[in-house]
């Protein structure tokens, strides 16, 4: 999977080192400079959230490269009882934004999820991004507060 000088890499099953590697990312898809101290315990609380056996079966990881480094992640979490897919992460490193990389990582989780006969794709984004989720055809749920989009079958 290739997009301008970005390459895609999607990921079935996760390994604690793929976690700890997106991690960087999430914390460094803000522009703001953060104590080294709180970096370490993140990464910690993240590595170890995600990595939990129980849940790791049912989560998928999508990463996006550029010239073979790490810029940005999708994680996202499968709810097979239900058919709904649920995106819990996207981060793009903050030097990166604006590129269309959080876009085609959305894309292709979407077509994978359609493929898998999946319903719908819910996220609940920070408030800053309600826009971007809107804009790739996401509805807010007044009930859940989660965007929404229901994919149809194989597309």
């Amino acid at each position: 999977m290739e997009n301008k000088n970005f390459n895609f890499k999607f990921i079935d099953s996760p390994s604690y080192r793929d976690f700890k590697n997106v991690s960087d990312i999430r914390f460094l898809s803000f522009p703001q400079k953060t104590k080294r101290r709180e970096m370490k315990r993140y990464k910690r609380d993240f590595v170890s959230e995600w990595n939990d056996t129980a849940i790791k079966k049912n989560v998928r990881l999508i990463l996006a490269y550029s010239d073979k480094k790490l810029v940005g992640f999708l994680l996202g979490m499968l709810y097979f009882d239900q058919m709904n897919a649920n995106i819990n992460n996207l981060f793009v490193h903050h030097s990166y934004q604006e590129n269309g990389i959080g876009q085609n990582l959305i894309q292709l989780y979407e077509r994978y999820t359609s493929e898998q006969n999946f319903k719908k794709v819910t996220v609940t984004p920070l408030h800053s991004k309600e826009t971007f989720y809107t804009n790739r055809g996401y509805a807010q749920n007044i009930y859940t507060m989660e965007f929404e989009k229901s994919l149809s079958p194989n597309r």
